[in-house]
């Protein structure tokens, strides 16, 4: 009666760039990211949300992050400073997102958290 269709496995697309981030600043503790550092590698193309390893090559040929540690061990994405109030990546294929950046609390002690201010989601991994 229905076509079976084949289904990825259901991996949130933050742990795949936490896990990253750790990997890139191993003294780090914890990663912390937001719904809009992975939104902003999705394009206009995609059909499907991406696998893991296809945000993070994404990732990895962006120029819109850097990656930001501070002094208690959290590590996060940053966006670089533009001059305009939102990223224009999509000459790489990518969405236009604000670059409004999202507070992290360093008392942060749930895995996810919802920022009323930014309707945004707040992610973290932490070390162990």
């Amino acid at each position: 009666m229905f076509e079976e269709v084949p289904v990825q496995p259901t991996k949130h697309p933050s742990s795949a760039i936490q896990n990253y981030l750790l990997q890139q600043r191993p003294n780090a503790r914890m990663a912390i990211t937001t719904d809009q550092d992975w939104i902003a590698l999705i394009r206009d193309d995609d059909d499907i949300c991406p696998s893991p390893e296809e945000f993070l090559e994404r990732l990895k040929s962006s120029n819109i992050f850097r990656i930001v540690e501070n002094k208690a061990g959290f590590v996060r994405l940053e966006r670089v400073q533009t001059d305009s109030p939102t990223v224009d990546n999509s000459a790489a294929g990518g969405r236009n997102v604000s670059d409004q950046e999202s507070s992290i609390h360093p008392g942060l002690t749930t895995s996810t958290s919802s920022n009323p201010e930014t309707s945004d989601s707040v992610h973290a991994n932490e070390k162990r």
